[in-house]
């Protein structure tokens, strides 16, 4: 198993930044949830099973260090108490995209719409739009209902 480590085209991360450096980046990002991590991942080797000598595997597996992550509800509740959170919008809402007429199909049958949902931000999910119908249910106020 080979390991990688953060290098860019034979430039070590190490020798670009500096060991102090880097470790002072590292220092940076261990507040609000941030952690450090190995990760492993599986590249292809692109080599044909029939190519592939027995037992070969058809991929190589390499270790990833030095990869910051954090837990997503951890980056959702940081950024909506930041104060850059006033300005955004929480309305949701869905979006479709209507195939245009010239593009081939890949079957003839109806496996493949012409109009397809797009699924990009939390706002836009199933499951924020029924939470929020929910709410709204919640707060009816009745038109005649003296102010």
């Amino acid at each position: 198993m080979e390991t990688l480590d953060c290098s860019l085209d034979g430039m070590d991360q190490q020798e670009s930044w500096g060991e102090r450096e880097l470790g002072d980046v590292a220092q940076g990002l261990m507040w609000d949830g941030w952690k450090e991590e190995c990760v492993r991942i599986q590249v292809p080797t692109g080599v044909k099973s029939k190519q592939r000598p027995a037992g070969e595997d058809a991929s190589r597996t390499f270790n990833v260090n030095n990869l910051y992550c954090r837990q997503l509800v951890n980056i959702v509740w940081s950024t909506c108490e930041s104060q850059a959170a006033g300005d955004f919008h929480y309305d949701p809402f869905t979006t479709h995209w209507d195939m245009p007429s010239w593009m081939p199909t890949l079957d003839s049958s109806s496996n493949n719409p012409a109009t397809s949902r797009v699924h990009d931000e939390l706002y836009t999910s199933d499951a924020w739009i029924e939470k929020q119908a929910k709410i709204d249910s919640l707060l009816d106020i009745p038109d005649d209902l003296p102010c």
